[in-house]
């Protein structure tokens, strides 16, 4: 974690944008707890597909110069931003719209040192706030060393646990002896991870909003589209305009 590593006008600015796109794309009356609950409960679009043409304050942060410098240290050597990411929204009491245990090594086959992912929240964000949690060391867990078809992890990296997928942290914890960690996060704080990390979302039991952006960074090398294979970008505009 990273407090402070990017300046709260900006992150003020892309907050402001993120309610102005949920608004709009939710074509609801309300406020921006009451658009991204139209929008989760109907589309299920977007608290998990990425966009390669975010609204304008939010792209300003994918390519923040101190994002940069930071994965720049953290990767060891240049690096440059994937062009798409990924926002997220998960309204007051909203406990639907969690992330399951998971890591996003299979989306990056053997290139798990060449990329890293900034968690920007948006507003304040306490425990009860729908936050992130890490489980550091995770990524040397030799029970998780070989995720990609293995029995613990999925193609798409969610842990299993038995028959199905491992839906609740604390389960997670138990089978694999390892805290989870997290923290208080004011506007301007980032969480950076590599994707062999487990980590997940909690239910947000607060009352308010809470929107995050994730950004990927990383090595210049990698940075082609391509490398994360992740779902194909969603034009979120085209998508609910077409939806409605």
């Amino acid at each position: 974690m990273l407090r402070q590593a990017l300046s709260k006008a900006s992150v003020a600015a892309a907050r402001d944008a993120m309610h102005g796109f949920l608004l709009r794309a939710a074509n609801v009356p309300g406020t921006a707890d009451d658009a991204a609950r139209a929008v989760t409960e109907t589309h299920n679009r977007i608290h998990n597909s990425p966009t390669a043409a975010p609204p304008a304050p939010i792209a300003a942060l994918r390519d923040d110069p101190a994002l940069a410098k930071i994965a720049h240290v953290l990767l060891g050597g240049p690096v440059a931003p994937l062009s798409v990411v990924w926002l997220r929204a998960r309204g007051a009491r909203d406990f639907q719209r969690t992330s399951s245990p998971h890591c996003d090594a299979p989306y990056v086959g053997g290139h798990t040192d060449g990329f890293c992912t900034f968690w920007i929240p948006l507003q304040p964000v306490s425990a009860a706030d729908g936050t992130m949690i890490v489980m550091p060391r995770s990524h040397k867990s030799a029970r998780l060393a070989a995720y990609a078809g293995s029995d613990l992890l999925g193609g798409d990296g969610a842990l299993r646990m038995g028959a199905g997928y491992c839906h609740h942290p604390d389960d997670a914890s138990a089978d694999l002896q390892l805290p989870w960690w997290t923290a208080e996060f004011e506007v301007g704080d980032i969480l950076a991870f590599r994707p062999n990390l487990l980590h997940a979302a909690v239910d947000n039991m607060g009352q308010q909003l809470r929107c995050s952006v994730d950004v990927r960074l990383a090595r210049r090398e990698l940075s082609a589209p391509g490398f994360w294979s992740s779902p194909a970008p969603v034009d979120f505009d085209g998508y609910f305009m077409d939806a409605q």
